[in-house]
């Protein structure tokens, strides 16, 4: 949307969406919307679906660094493999994005982190199904 320059109102309308959707994709629960819902919006952005969610893990930082994605997914998944959970994939990819922004800034500026069970329980604690 902002590579285009273009606002929610006119992303809805290019999209062919209603405008209150649009606004939930960005500011609401993001999970579960339709699959047509998504392939408008793809259409509009001449992307595809898996453009889409890439790309929204992307939105909060300039560019996504992908080892820090991985190293916050395997340990997640690991985390529930130990626990037995079995977590939603839509779930599994919002706490792997709130650990990336929580910690792609210490990361960048070389200062020590550390993923540990306790983090990853309070986020899954407070992410929305």
């Amino acid at each position: 949307m902002h590579e285009r320059g273009w606002s929610i109102p006119e992303t809805a309308r290019r999209a062919g969406l209603p405008l209150p959707t649009v606004k939930n994709i960005l500011y609401g629960d993001n999970s579960t919307h339709r699959t047509n819902t998504l392939e408008k919006l793809a259409k509009a952005f001449g992307c595809t679906i898996d453009n889409l969610v890439i790309d929204d893990l992307a939105i909060k930082e300039d560019k996504l660094d992908t080892d820090l994605f991985k190293e916050c997914l395997d340990t997640v998944e690991s985390y529930c493999s130990e626990k037995k959970l079995a977590c939603e994939k839509g779930k599994m990819l919002k706490v792997v994005e709130s650990l990336v922004s929580l910690y792609s800034k210490k990361k960048a500026k070389n200062e020590p982190y550390k993923i540990d069970d306790d983090t990853i329980e309070w986020i899954m604690g407070n992410i929305k199904n």
